[in-house]
């Protein structure tokens, strides 16, 4: 950028630049805009978990309902262009590989729902990126898309805090309240007296309907609860657990923390015009103060997550920023060292107060080997997964059945991801994603080589003074638009002293920004259109959105005019992915897009560019094609989806079993991918043949029938084989048929191939083989379930222990045979 300051300098004089930003040029296109905002940070509300699910296919088909509306400004008279760049290329291999595979899985064997739901999502991801690349075409569109992204994290870094400090305080009172009454029930009943059974089994159903399992309310199981539960501090996301949640709080964290040095660094040059939109002096004290203040709390949130990974990832983007620019620096070396020690300082200042205030414990570091060596496990049963299928991958949703078939005896989870992003990558999209992965790392580290401005004039991070207009992917010209602009704020140059007589000029920028950002309202609205969704179940969401919009003020005012550069974003992505090599997420909407938005940021204006301006016939081709992608999400994917679960919901409060069993029924025609509702109709066509004593053979049949469909559905996850190995056991006991119990020993080997080191499993299996008459079986698989929980009990997993009543089972069985 510096090279060019004697240009501008001897041009400024006779140069008036106007800059028209996309948000006030045409109605449609500002509600484009605020279209594409609320879509991208309502990921940022919205739990993930269920994405496999379908959970968030709304927004999804969203990004279609944007493409489409893009291809209609096309068609309105707006010139629309292409960004060809190896950054195009990256994302493109990215979402291609998970969707090639995932059409693999519907085409051959798997979960289909799951594939299903998610190729409709990585081909939302591929519409992101090119209007996600223009809707930040201009500078005052990135600083927008700067604050209202900042101020989002800074809320959730508060809400962090407020589940530390409120929150689980609340959560410890009334678990010991509810504890205590239990114990004095509990002791009334053990000393022979009258005890209330009726109020000990609601406060047993209160607990396990918080989500504490039924293993917690007794012995070790609840030691292990309650030193949890009182020694707790991670704050988790809204979108996320506490681990993930750490990867967006390391992207704005870092990038505050380059922007408070640039911001003390900051000194014009004398002569010189800031371009920015309303550029103030810098090194103001509030401002500073302000930034401060966004690093601490962000920073304080960021240690509670005791994410080992995203403080690795911090600290090799600070590393990285100040190597990259070192030949900035070098001049400043003694600014650099001062910087360099305060936020040193700070984080330690920041980490004493967590460790003081109990919020971070000597635990972290202690356990930071165990950690690793549980993540080497994943990675290992990982690799395995990739060895059946390294081209295509297992395909999108399907990692953790094949996983379970490698998972190591001693491991601990049974986890959904391989917790690193290559293998992740690789695992679910092949290698033409992994190659997209490799090729997107390549495009950011390249932002990290000195700024000595883009390869080609017109980019849109460079608009030379001469020009009317800036080149952006989605622009117009003042008289090409018909809309004239809004009152221009006019900033007085300075004097410049040639040797002629001096010419007094200005530059005319825009008043935009603000509140008549589309941005800053896009995101406001997704977010309240999330809570009219979930309605008086979320009701904390108004909160998020009061507080998001005083953050939003606060961040426009504390924010400088001037862009961060890319070095900073290039360093802040680097770190993300540092982050994400030994974490969950970059399977998650919310990180992808995180990360995709990222480098965008960072590669803006630093990439070799070839833009091309669509013809006029192609904006009809993008408008039939945001139409095919939104009815084909749709029909295949949302609505069924949604269909299944109104249908479900209802059956679980059906008070008749006739009116469940309909319902269920009803689910399973409308949608023929779901196993769910088979699985559901099975349990409740075999709990109905259970419960009569005539045995009716129909009944048992089409329970039978049901489960049969729900693994065809599914046929790689381990419990539906089970389910009905012991439905062919239960029923061959009452008949006497060999035959079945022949099936039901199939279905049980099935199982135990698909998940072996399952100490429950093997001894389900143990009795299953028993009942068959086949005692070599039975005590093999007696003395592994005893093996494997012996090993669960090294280990420390008191979630996998067997019960009392079942290893003295086991070891009868390891006995007589």
């Amino acid at each position: 950028m510096t090279s060019s300051r004697s240009t501008r300098r001897s041009s400024v004089a006779s140069t008036v630049v106007r800059a028209l930003p996309l948000d006030e040029s045409d109605p449609l296109r500002w509600f484009w805009l605020a279209l594409v905002s609320g879509l991208f940070f309502v990921r940022w509300w919205q739990p993930t978990e269920g994405t496999s699910l379908g959970g968030t296919l709304p927004i999804a088909l969203g990004w279609f309902l944007a493409l489409t509306l893009a291809g209609w400004l096309g068609m309105r008279g707006t010139a629309w262009r292409i960004r060809w760049d190896g950054l195009l290329g990256a994302v493109c291999l990215l979402a291609a590989g998970h969707i090639i595979s995932g059409l693999v899985v519907v085409a051959t064997t798997g979960d289909r729902r799951a594939a299903i739901n998610l190729i409709w999502e990585w081909a939302s991801l591929a519409v992101v990126f090119p209007l996600l690349r223009s809707a930040v075409a201009t500078p005052q569109a990135r600083r927008d898309w700067t604050v209202v992204a900042l101020a989002a994290a800074l809320t959730l870094g508060g809400y962090g805090l407020t589940q530390r400090f409120v929150f689980y305080p609340q959560m410890v009172q009334q678990y010991e309240r509810l504890r205590q009454e239990l114990d004095t029930l509990e002791q009334t009943a053990a000393s022979g007296g009258v005890a209330d059974v009726q109020r000990m089994q609601k406060l047993q159903a209160q607990m396990l309907g918080n989500g504490i399992s039924a293993h917690m309310l007794s012995g070790s199981g609840r030691t292990l609860l309650e030193g949890r539960l009182k020694h707790s501090s991670e704050p988790l996301g809204r979108f996320a657990l506490a681990n993930t949640f750490a990867g967006l709080l390391l992207v704005w964290w870092v990038l505050v923390v380059f922007q408070t040095i640039q911001t003390w660094w900051h000194r014009p040059a004398p002569g010189e015009l800031a371009l920015s939109v309303g550029s103030r002096p810098s090194g103001d004290l509030l401002r500073l103060g302000g930034l401060l203040f966004c690093l601490a709390v962000m920073g304080y949130c960021l240690l509670l997550t005791k994410s080992r990974t995203a403080y690795v990832g911090s600290a090799f983007s600070l590393v990285v920023w100040s190597l990259a620019g070192q030949s900035k620096w070098l001049g400043n070396w003694r600014k650099l060292a001062q910087w360099g020690l305060a936020v040193g300082a700070g984080v330690v200042g920041i980490a004493l107060v967590a460790g003081m205030t109990g919020g971070l414990d000597r635990l972290v570091l202690a356990e930071a080997p165990k950690s690793l060596q549980y993540r080497l496990e994943y990675w290992w049963g990982s690799l395995q997964v990739i060895a059946e299928s390294p081209l295509i991958g297992a395909g999108p949703g399907q990692f953790r059945q094949h996983y379970l078939a490698h998972k190591l005896p001693r491991s601990s989870e049974e986890i959904a991801d391989p917790h690193n992003l290559v293998l992740d990558v690789w695992a679910n999209g092949g290698l033409i994603a992994l190659v997209g992965l490799i090729w997107l790392v390549v495009c950011i580290a390249r932002s990290l080589r000195p700024e000595n401005g883009p390869r080609k004039a017109d980019s849109a991070d460079n608009i030379a003074p001469t020009q009317s207009a800036p080149a952006i992917p989605l622009a117009r010209s003042v008289a090409e638009s018909g809309v004239s602009p809004r009152p221009a704020q006019k900033i007085p140059q300075p004097k410049v002293l040639p040797r002629k007589a001096p010419v007094e000029a200005e530059v005319t920028v825009a008043v935009t920004g603000g509140w008549s950002s589309p941005i800053v309202w896009g995101g406001l609205i997704g977010l309240l259109s999330l809570w009219l969704v979930e309605g008086a179940l979320e009701t904390s969401l108004l909160g998020f959105l009061a507080a998001w919009m005083v953050a939003i003020l606060f961040i426009e005012s504390i924010l400088p005019r001037e862009a961060i550069r890319p070095l900073s974003w290039a360093a802040a992505g680097l770190g993300l992915l540092v982050h994400l090599c030994g974490a969950g997420g970059i399977g998650m909407p919310a990180i992808t897009q995180l990360l995709v938005f990222v480098a965008i940021f960072a590669v803006q204006g630093r990439s070799v560019i070839t833009d091309v301006t669509l013809p006029k016939w192609s904006y009809g081709i993008v408008l039939a094609g945001g139409i095919g992608l939104f009815c084909g999400g749709f029909w295949t994917a949302a609505q069924p989806v949604a269909q299944v679960q109104s249908l479900l919901a209802r059956a679980d409060f059906a008070k008749l079993t006739s009116q469940r069993e309909q319902l269920y029924q009803q689910a399973t025609q409308a949608d023929p991918w779901a196993a769910e509702p088979w699985e559901r109709l099975a349990e409740i066509l075999f709990a109905q043949w259970r419960s009569t004593a005539d045995a009716d053979e129909v009944v048992f049949q089409r329970a039978v029938a049901a489960q049969q469909a729900a693994i065809e559905r599914n046929p790689l996850i381990f419990h539906t084989h089970r389910a009905l190995g012991m439905l062919y056991t239960e029923h061959a006991v009452r008949s006497g048929s060999q035959q079945e119990h022949r099936l039901a020993v199939q279905e049980i080997e099935t199982a135990v191939r698909r998940y072996p080191h399952n100490a429950e499993l093997r001894a389900t299996a143990a009795e299953v083989f028993s009942a068959a008459g086949e005692a070599a079986l039975a005590t093999a698989a007696a003395k592994r379930a005893l093996e494997q929980d012996q090993i669960n009990h090294a280990a420390g997993h008191t979630d996998k222990w067997l019960a009392d009543k079942v290893r003295q089972r086991m070891e009868q069985l390891a006995v007589e045979h």
